[in-house]
């Protein structure tokens, strides 16, 4: 699968996403994103929320995630917070999409550690 895969909310109205779709996210995230990332999924009609280390920004990291072909929203409140709207895509374009957030976010992280003179000590998955 190489199509791009959006998170963003685009001003649809949103649905209940299926507990499939949402089983899969939660699994997605703790396969793929860095241990220092927390985030929060639900089964309503709102998006998962992800919370960035601080003093990363979503915005920044968006422009990485496009590279992977993916897309997200940045909510202008808080600018290390991620909101994924989910109810739209099947399980295996959630599972896709969050590999491809996954590598954007573990790029940006080393990009930041190296800006800053550190090692990178990230741990990825379960």
């Amino acid at each position: 699968m190489n199509e791009p895969i959006s998170f963003a909310g685009n001003g649809f109205p949103h649905t209940v996403s299926s507990p499939e779709t949402a089983a899969t996210m939660e699994a997605a995230m703790r396969r793929w994103f860095p241990h220092v990332v927390g985030w929060y999924v639900s089964q309503t009609d709102v998006p998962a929320i992800v919370s960035l280390p601080a003093g990363m920004n979503s915005g920044d990291l968006l422009s990485l995630a496009q590279r992977e072909r993916v897309t997200f929203s940045a909510p202008t409140n808080g600018r290390n917070v991620v909101e994924l709207y989910f109810d739209h895509l099947d399980p295996g374009e959630a599972e896709e999409g969050i590999a491809r957030l996954g590598r954007a976010m573990v790029s940006y992280i080393d990009t930041c550690d190296k800006a800053l003179g550190s090692a990178p000590l990230l741990f990825v998955g379960p």
